[in-house]
């Protein structure tokens, strides 16, 4: 199945480009830093072409979004080295290190997590 293709003809306004689209999927409940990242990744073009999130929109434009799948929903599991302090048939106790993010969040932390590793212990 390919990505969803939304196509907008930008009005007289001279907006950024990022909070054009935003504005003009408002229904699909988009945001602006998912946009960014959608033009970042090469998923929107103006007049057939790449452009960047700050690009001023000029009237007669034509852009064109791809939107991708969202992430998987729920944590996959990934086997990755844990330090397990206590561990029985009801109970687990992890020695988290520093720095290492406990569950995927919003952004761009959804490998290598505590929560992932912990579903692939059994």
């Amino acid at each position: 199945m390919s990505d969803p293709i939304i196509t907008l003809t930008a009005d007289n306004s001279s907006a950024r480009l990022d909070r054009f689209i935003v504005k003009a999927l408002s229904a699909h409940r988009v945001t602006r830093a998912a946009v960014q990242q959608f033009i970042e990744s090469g998923a929107v073009t103006v007049n057939g072409k790449p452009s960047k999130a700050a690009y001023k929109i000029k009237s007669g434009d034509a852009i064109v979004v791809h939107i991708p799948p969202p992430p998987p929903a729920g944590a996959q599991a990934e086997a990755i080295p844990l330090d397990i302090v206590y561990e029985d048939a009801d109970l687990i106790v992890i020695n988290k290190p520093a720095g290492m993010v406990v569950h995927p969040a919003g952004g761009s932390h959804f490998r290598h997590t505590r929560q992932r590793g912990a579903r692939a212990f059994s």
